[in-house]
């Protein structure tokens, strides 16, 4: 499941990418998506921690 989060946050990367070449049509969408995508790698980043304590506790 850890890698389907992390599949789904780089797929969130690659829209950013090519909405940035979209140009104004895009300004406002590339804005927000920028400030979900800085929450969303810091809840990654917490629950990556998370799921390593868990699997190295259960070894």
């Amino acid at each position: 499941e850890m890698q389907a989060i992390n599949k789904g946050l780089e797929k969130v990367e690659q829209e950013l990418t090519i909405s940035e070449n979209d140009g104004p049509v895009s300004e406002i969408f590339c804005k927000t998506l920028k400030g979900f995508l800085s929450g969303a790698e810091a809840e990654v980043r917490a629950l990556t921690s998370l799921y390593s304590n868990v699997v190295c506790v259960s070894l």
